[in-house]
């Protein structure tokens, strides 16, 4: 039996509205404990040791190519077929989009067209898992190996969604989130960053805090920008 999941309509009952009031009576509107316990909560769900929330899936995106060094003179490779935030995302971070076609039945990165279109410039790889479909993780990582490339998937649609090795977003070296309002876990707005290396999760987490190592923190050592 077939149950359909409403698009376009998120569930928020009684002890969602209790959250958010409780974070208005306690000041502790951004980065407050309702953000950590989310974190901890979707690591431990998503069987890493950590991740990072932040405003959209599409900061999320942007986080993630800042903090492996993405940047002016870099070529990204995406999809072909796909939403327009990871291109946003290659486009702020100052690199260059190349796109690759995807398959026509699954709708996900052909790893044939990856590999065409990766040229001298290429430093990165975006593959999206659409509605929680895999893209071809085993051979877009073997590409990615050979030339030398970052893997950062898109799991924006795909939180809970797995394949043979487990969750997706959780096996390159970063994964992407979103936790908007179409998405099966909604906080009206959001993005979480998985990666299993503690540098990356540290620079992201100074990218999202204007540079500074915590929200407390009055030293702004590194770029970034308010992705809180």
């Amino acid at each position: 039996m077939h149950r359909r999941i409403p698009w376009f309509r998120t569930d928020l009952g009684d002890a969602d509205v209790a959250a958010v009031a409780t974070a208005l009576r306690d000041r502790r509107v951004t980065t407050g404990p309702l953000t950590a316990e989310l974190e901890r909560r979707v690591a431990a769900f998503l069987g890493v040791p950590d991740v990072v929330a932040v405003n959209s899936g599409a900061a999320a995106l942007l986080a993630a190519l800042k903090a492996l060094g993405i940047g002016p003179g870099d070529e990204v490779v995406l999809p072909g077929c796909s939403f327009v935030a990871p291109a946003n995302a290659v486009l702020l971070a100052g690199a260059e989009v190349r796109l690759a076609d995807v398959d026509p039945v699954r709708a996900v990165m052909d790893p044939g067209a990856l590999e065409a279109a990766i040229g001298p410039r290429t430093r990165a790889v975006i593959p999206v898992h659409p509605n929680g479909r895999a893209a071809d993780l085993d051979t877009i990582r073997e590409i990615a190996r050979r030339r030398c490339l970052v893997v950062i998937e898109d799991a924006a649609q795909a939180l809970g969604s797995r394949d043979r090795r487990g969750p997706l977003g959780t096996g390159s070296d970063a994964g992407c989130f979103s936790t908007g309002i179409t998405k099966l876990l909604a906080t009206g707005e959001g993005g979480i960053i998985a990666a299993r290396d503690p540098a990356v999760l540290a620079a992201t987490r100074r990218y999202r805090n204007q540079g500074a190592e915590s929200p407390a923190g009055n030293r702004f050592d590194h770029e970034g920008f308010n992705l809180r």
